[in-house]
């Protein structure tokens, strides 16, 4: 029989292992952390996510599209840099598509449409499905995530710290993708 003491450690240790883990140098967000708060911002009755896995160097989402076809798309995505200036992050994007339409006739027609997954008609298929997020950016291999539209960060962003707005005496250096975590390293703002 475990102790009370037992069971609080196991409680803290399930609890904690979806929290933020703080670093010198910036902040780890786990994959169970951050499907939540995806799946709240990208879940709607067109399209829901069904998984997010972190590896090292890339991160692939499984959404699984209703309308206009019924579709099970991965879509994957490689950090590739911060641009601070304007508050954004960008990853290079690939997507891949199978259908999941019930009768022969449907899986032959999405089968037709999704062989276009990875061209221009493909991706204007999957911008027009998170087309309501406002801080996303979706164009042809490449995902943009607007830091200073996202409604959590708009208040640290501008939030004053001895006089000056914290985005600008913090800014992101560089992000990626690790063991199931999303890695985020700060530094020091150049003084102007």
């Amino acid at each position: 029989m475990k102790t009370r003491f037992e069971r609080l450690r196991e409680r803290w240790r399930t609890v904690s292992a979806n929290l933020p883990v703080p670093h010198r140098d910036g902040v780890s967000l786990p994959a169970a952390f951050l499907l939540p708060r995806l799946k709240r911002a990208i879940d709607s009755d067109d399209c829901t996510l069904e998984h997010l896995t972190l590896a090292p160097g890339k991160a692939c989402m499984l959404l699984r599209v209703k309308r206009p076809l019924s579709a099970e798309v991965h879509l994957t995505l490689t950090p590739t840099g911060v641009d601070w200036a304007d508050r954004c992050l960008r990853a290079g994007a690939s997507v891949s598509a199978t259908s999941t339409a019930g009768s022969t006739l449907g899986r032959g027609m999405a089968r037709l449409v999704l062989s276009q997954a990875d061209t221009r008609m493909g991706w204007k298929l999957i911008a027009a499905q998170l087309e309501h997020l406002p801080f996303l950016s979706l164009t042809h291999r490449q995902l943009i995530l607007h830091l200073d539209r996202i409604p959590a960060l708009q208040r640290w962003l501008t939030q004053p710290v001895f006089g000056q707005p914290l985005g600008e005496r913090l800014r992101l250096s560089a992000f990626d993708c690790e063991d199931d975590a999303l890695r985020l390293r700060f530094a020091r703002s150049a003084p102007e």
